[in-house]
């Protein structure tokens, strides 16, 4: 890996001290390496340089500091441009990250090429002509209140719902909102999506798990005011009655890299346990 970007988030390295311990290791060791822009300017990393938002198709690999939020921000550019990823652990649970802080020297290892890959699914969302990118989730909701939506598979119903929102998970995501609204943990091998209803008024709405080879159609039963799609925790557009949102595995694929000893079951244990 010729080019190495880091891309540090300032709400959770609020003193840059993993930054520019980062930083000095891999310059004493003579990575060629690229600080996010948001550090452009910065006393601490006067002789750095930088890379910005069009020139994530010129790194091998990029770094992440901070969480699975962090990791989130980057990670359709990367899944776009088939750029690797590693995650260094600054947040709090830390289901996508690799390093923790204590081990931040394993970088080093992992840069040398001894490392094992993750290669993780995306779903493309499309609506109202956009198409967007998730390694998590879509969600369709309701900023207040129940949704009555339903969905179909390939065309054919499935459900209808009244419920908080509908959630379309991929394995990744299975850890992640979907979890905590029921849904079932899924190995990041597996080629599916998961379709997971929020707070449903129905005892018998449960979790869907389908192939990554079928299309997802949701749609409004009611027309709201405030009904939203959200990719990955972020607002992205609101939505009519007359809209419908597809959801399909993408094309796009996400490489993370891992040490090799460690494995999605023994991160599972080790985040599940702290939650406890």
């Amino acid at each position: 890996m010729k080019k190495i970007g880091v891309y540090t988030n300032l709400s959770k390295d609020t003193d840059l001290e993993v930054t520019k311990k980062l930083a000095a290791l891999l310059a004493k060791n003579g990575v060629d390496f690229y600080l996010f822009k948001s550090l452009k300017g910065n006393k601490a990393f006067t002789k750095a340089k930088f890379f910005d938002e069009a020139e994530y198709s010129k790194l091998d690999l990029v770094i992440t500091i901070g969480g699975d939020g962090t990791v989130l921000n980057v990670v359709k550019d990367c899944g776009k441009f088939d750029v690797k990823m590693l995650a260094i652990n600054k947040g709090t649970k830390g289901f996508l990250t690799e390093i923790e802080l204590e081990n931040i020297d394993k970088v080093l290892d992992i840069i040398k090429g001894d490392y094992a890959i993750d290669n993780r699914m995306l779903i493309e969302v499309s609506l109202k002509g956009k198409h967007y990118l998730a390694l998590n989730e879509a969600f369709v909701s309701r900023r207040q209140s129940m949704t009555c939506l339903n969905a179909s598979i390939n065309g054919l119903l499935v459900d209808s719902y009244q419920c908080d929102g509908l959630l379309v998970a991929t394995p990744t995501g299975s850890t992640a909102y979907s979890l905590s609204a029921g849904g079932p943990i899924i190995s990041p091998n597996a080629s599916v999506m998961c379709i997971t209803p929020v707070c449903s008024h129905s005892l018998r709405s449960k979790p869907i798990v389908v192939g990554d080879t079928d299309t997802i159609e949701i749609r409004l039963e009611q027309k709201y005011p405030d009904a939203i799609l959200t990719i990955d925790g972020v607002e992205v557009d609101t939505i009519g009655l007359e809209n419908v949102i597809r959801i399909k595995k993408s094309n796009h694929t996400v490489n993370f890299l891992r040490l090799k000893e460690s494995s999605f079951y023994s991160k599972l244990l080790n985040r599940l346990h702290g939650l406890v």
